[in-house]
């Protein structure tokens, strides 16, 4: 093709035709330009689908990744409310003082329990951090997604470790340790019912417990908001 267009441009000039030889590499410089264009074009399409595939890959992991941060979060609160629910049947006994049973001691036991810590999981979010946080083309989706893990599930978990590290925890379980037997039996259970700082401790419990399970519930209200916008975005 190139000895061609040499051939049709010597034949031009030793004819002395130079205005059709100016307009016939006017052309030639203009196919050139075009073919040029097509090729960054079509480039430029190849790169985007790529990365739309390479988009595509990132939402579904984050969306597995939220979906698994969302059930940790929902069993944690479980788990704090039959922690306080124990927690109020122990405070109710130094009210109505009543005698003791054996079916109370699992709530003394679990009442003790402290704090849960959610492991969460942030695959998703380091995979998308690694290819850069441009590849995902919708800019909203990009500010709730790194609101979520770097704001929300951060601060749950600084909070529930701070709350772990209360003495209010820490005085409970050795107060259990001193004055239960192994199986779970107060040593002195009339004498547990006068010990106003071990329902004090527990009442801090149950407070801070349910102060955590209100920062869940914002936190798993956030989640499954960011999951649905991830999903819609999938559909799309």
């Amino acid at each position: 093709m190139i000895k061609i267009f040499r051939k049709i441009r010597q034949r031009l000039l030793t004819e002395n035709k130079i205005t059709r030889y100016l307009i016939y590499v006017l052309g030639e410089v203009l196919l050139v330009v075009i073919g040029i264009l097509i090729a960054l074009q079509i480039n430029n399409w190849n790169e985007w689908r790529k990365d739309r595939i390479k988009e595509k890959e990132i939402l579904i992991e984050l969306a597995v990744t939220i979906t698994n941060n969302i059930e940790r979060i929902d069993k944690h609160n479980q788990d704090a409310t039959r922690n306080n629910d124990s927690r109020d049947i122990i405070i109710s006994l130094f009210i109505e003082k009543p005698p003791f049973s054996d079916s109370l001691k699992r709530h003394f036991f679990v009442s003790s329990l402290g704090y849960e810590i959610s492991t969460l999981n942030y695959g998703g979010y380091e995979m998308l951090k690694n290819e850069g946080f441009n590849i995902l083309k919708s800019a909203m989706i990009r500010k709730e997604i790194v609101n979520l893990f770097e704001i929300s599930f951060m601060n749950l978990s600084k909070e529930e470790m701070e709350k772990r590290s209360e003495v209010y925890v820490a005085d409970v379980a050795r107060y259990l340790i001193k004055n239960f037997t192994d199986r779970g039996k107060p040593n002195d259970y009339f004498a547990l019912l006068n010990d106003q700082s071990y329902v004090e401790n527990l009442k801090a419990m149950k407070m801070h417990e349910s102060w955590l399970m209100e920062v869940r519930i914002e936190t798993l209200e956030e989640s499954k908001r960011v999951l649905q916008l991830i999903k819609d975005e999938l559909n799309e």
